[in-house]
C-alpha cells in the first residue's frame, strides 16, 4: 500500500489547460472568406426555405425538378472550378458566383413555370457551387497548416450563419412584401 501511495504522489498533476481564446476557435485569415459566403449563403437560405411555396403560389406544385438541375449544375461546376482556380486564382470564379446567385433570384422572383425556375436552378448551381469551392479553398488557403481546420471551421461558420440569416431575414421580408419581391431584395446580399 506505501509503494502504491508513494508511486501515486510522484505523478504529476496534468497541467491546466488554457483558457478557450476566440483566436482557438475562428482563424481572422479566413475571416473574408467566411464572411462572403455568409452573402452568398443568406440568398441560398431564402431560396431553399421559400422556393416551394413560392412555387406554390406562382402554380407550380412541385419544385423538386429545381433541386435536380440544382444539383446537376453544382456536380459539373465544382471540379472546374477548382482548375479554374489553379490556373487564374480566385477573382473570375467568386465573380461567377456572385452573379450566378444573382440571376438565380432574379429568375426564381419572376418564375411562374417549372422551366424558368429550371432555369434558375442551373444559375444556382453554378453560382452556389462555384462560390462553395472557391471561398472554402480561400479560406484553407490563406491558413498555415497547422490553422487549415480552424481556418474550414471558420469558412463553416460563415455559410451557416448565412442559410440561417437569410431563412429569417427573408420570411419577415416575403411576409411583408411577398415572395417575389422579397426575392429581388434578396439580390444585394451576393
Amino acid at each position: 500500500f506505501t509503494a502504491l501511495f508513494q508511486r501515486a504522489s510522484q505523478v504529476k498533476a496534468a497541467p491546466k489547460a488554457d483558457r478557450l481564446r476566440l483566436a482557438d476557435l475562428f482563424d481572422k485569415r479566413a475571416a473574408l472568406p467566411a464572411a462572403l459566403s455568409f452573402l452568398v449563403n443568406c440568398a441560398f437560405g431564402a431560396i431553399i426555405t421559400f422556393i416551394a411555396l413560392h412555387g406554390a403560389e406562382r402554380g407550380v406544385e412541385n419544385i423538386s425538378p429545381y433541386f435536380i438541375v440544382y444539383a446537376a449544375a453544382t456536380l459539373v461546376s465544382r471540379p472546374i472550378t477548382g482548375k479554374v482556380i489553379d490556373r487564374r486564382g480566385f477573382f473570375a470564379p467568386g465573380l461567377a458566383s456572385a452573379l450566378g446567385v444573382v440571376i438565380t433570384l432574379a429568375l426564381i422572383a419572376v418564375s411562374d413555370n417549372i422551366f424558368m425556375f429550371c432555369l434558375a436552378g442551373l444559375f444556382a448551381g453554378v453560382g452556389i457551387g462555384t462560390g462553395m469551392g472557391t471561398l472554402q479553398t480561400m479560406a484553407v488557403a490563406a491558413a498555415p497548416p497547422e490553422r487549415r481546420g480552424v481556418a474550414t471551421s471558420t469558412f463553416f461558420f460563415g455559410f451557416d450563419a448565412g442559410i440561417g440569416a437569410g431563412a429569417a431575414v427573408a420570411g419577415a421580408m416575403a411576409n411583408a412584401i411577398g415572395y417575389g419581391p422579397m426575392y429581388l431584395v434578396m439580390t444585394v446580399f451576393p
